[in-house]
């Protein structure tokens, strides 16, 4: 597997995100999440991006426009926004690998978790195991 993301196709797009992405990094590395937003009617609309990761209760990022981004203690100084909705995770430690979620939230109310947000699977190198599923799939 390289570096890049590996689609898994086989979701209908009505019940979850599309496309959960497989991502690997090296313990100390940088690695950016991206999050797919499609904005309604090609227009801008002011989105709430949250990302979580499996396994922590809260959000571990939350942006909104023009307030400062709300992070998980544990992920203070080493999670910073990148574009639209996208996140880069820096010095990254074994305790990083799982599943992250992306999703985006529209003001207008016109939110499609079909075209919106995005699931990746984190693998830390150092770890040789199999990759679990998805959660959008189980």
């Amino acid at each position: 597997m390289s570096e890049t993301e590996q689609q898994d196709d086989g979701a209908t797009a009505t019940q979850r995100p599309p496309r959960p992405l497989r991502k690997s990094a090296t313990v100390g590395s940088s690695r950016i999440l991206e999050c797919e937003v499609r904005y309604p009617g090609g227009v801008y609309v002011q989105p709430i991006v949250t990302w979580r990761k499996v396994g922590v209760e809260a959000p571990i990022f939350i942006l909104y426009d023009g307030y400062p981004p709300r992070m998980d203690s544990s992920f203070y100084g080493r999670i910073r926004a990148i574009g639209q909705a996208s996140i880069e995770l820096s010095d990254i430690r074994m305790s990083d690998e799982g599943w992250y979620e992306c999703s985006v939230l529209f003001l207008d109310g016109s939110d499609d978790v079909s075209v919106n947000g995005t699931w990746i699977h984190l693998t830390v190198n150092g770890k040789h195991h199999p990759t679990p599923r998805c959660p959008a799939r189980l």
